[in-house]
């Protein structure tokens, strides 16, 4: 599995859990709202729970903008390696017309000597 794979099933996961934990919360949300102080008792759980809800979301949505930066700083030195690769390929290139041009030139001078010999 490359980094970029394993990059993307990990932001994948976090987007899963936030919008699970939106979605829950937007489902607690209206039921907490409607009870309001008449069953104190009854929505302090509830309360806890979608205060820990949106306390998770909270870090879910950090640990994806974390994703996030890392991504892009991935994707700036894939950039920047791409760019050498692309340096590195022609420099091959000129060093193989160069390494063709000796060897005919090579070839050459050992047919002269052949001829004079």
């Amino acid at each position: 599995m490359t980094v970029q794979t394993t990059i993307d099933v990990f932001a994948s996961a976090l987007f899963e859990q936030v919008a699970g934990l939106q979605a829950l919360d937007k489902t607690l949300a209206p039921i907490v709202a409607a009870h309001g102080v008449a069953a104190e008792t009854t929505l302090s759980a509830a309360n806890l729970l979608v205060v820990e809800l949106r306390s998770q979301i909270a870090e879910l949505r950090e640990r994806l903008a974390i994703a996030q930066e890392d991504l892009i700083e991935m994707a700036r030195d894939a950039g920047v390696m791409q760019g050498a690769i692309a340096a590195l390929n022609t420099q091959v290139l000129d060093l193989q017309a160069e390494r063709d041009a000796w060897q005919a030139q090579a070839s050459c001078l050992s047919a002269r000597v052949r001829l004079a010999g």
